[in-house]
């Protein structure tokens, strides 16, 4: 039978910053919780880290149904170390929002890039993935309403407006001011932490496939930059911000 262990900072019997100090981990957000997927479902191996790699979940804004999809699927040791949570498309719920959710413990790995290269292992070992809860693309109709591609309607207050199509696309679920600040605040705790240079100027210009992130330079980098075929993450102009303020 798979279990997984979960302590969380906001949870009913609470979890204080000494005790997850304790543990090696810092709370980083209003909300964090560890919710480890069973050790079948990555690799527990320690592992040097050099790149910090950001995804979108393409699916809702609850990071705790994301882990449990990675726990009952059959694709194996597939998943990503952190997700933080967003609000809700259906009814605004925002109690997820910027909730930081580790699903294993950064310095071990499992599979997140999917490239068709020899490098792809070398690549997932050494990287931790971050997810941020979002849909991604959405399609605008001709009421003016917006929907997922998952056929699920998205609150126009939801939507960014790039202004122009990236990969086919213009309009898209916007990531949060919370997810955005909560990323902001681990990315430099695992910079510390893994010794990984924040130090780079963003634009919207480097969201193509970049030869450095295939050689596994350190820094960090989307998984858009890997793969052509991928839509997380896109230009947000505010995610633009937040990587520059770093």
């Amino acid at each position: 039978m798979k279990t997984s262990t979960t302590v969380s900072s906001s949870s009913p019997v609470g979890v204080t910053a000494q005790a997850l100090a304790r543990a090696g981990v810092v709370a980083v957000a209003r909300d964090f919780t560890i919710s480890h997927l069973p050790n079948d479902e990555y690799y527990a191996v320690h592992q040097a880290k050099r790149q910090l790699v950001f995804h979108h979940t393409a699916g809702s804004h609850r990071p705790d149904w994301t882990v449990h999809g990675w726990n009952s699927d059959r694709l194996g040791r597939v998943g990503t170390a952190f997700l933080i949570g967003g609000i809700s498309t259906r009814n605004g719920n925002n109690d997820w929002d910027g909730h930081i959710l580790e699903a294993f413990p950064p310095e071990n790995w499992a599979h997140h890039l999917g490239l068709k290269t020899a490098q792809n292992e070398a690549l997932n070992k050494a990287s931790i993935g971050i997810e941020l809860c979002n849909y991604g693309y959405v399609t605008r109709k001709r009421d003016g309403s917006f929907w997922s591609y998952v056929n699920h309607p998205v609150p126009k207050e939801q939507v960014v407006d790039l202004g122009y199509e990236w990969r086919g696309y213009r309009y898209w679920h916007s990531y949060t001011d919370a997810q955005l600040e909560a990323a902001r605040k681990l990315l430099l705790q695992l910079s510390e932490r893994f010794t990984i240079s924040l130090k780079k100027t963003w634009s919207a210009a480097d969201f193509t496939v970049q030869e450095a992130a295939l050689q596994g330079t350190s820094g960090v980098w989307t998984h858009s930059q890997f793969r052509e075929d991928k839509f997380d993450c896109y230009p947000h102009s505010h995610l633009l911000q937040m990587l520059n303020s770093l």
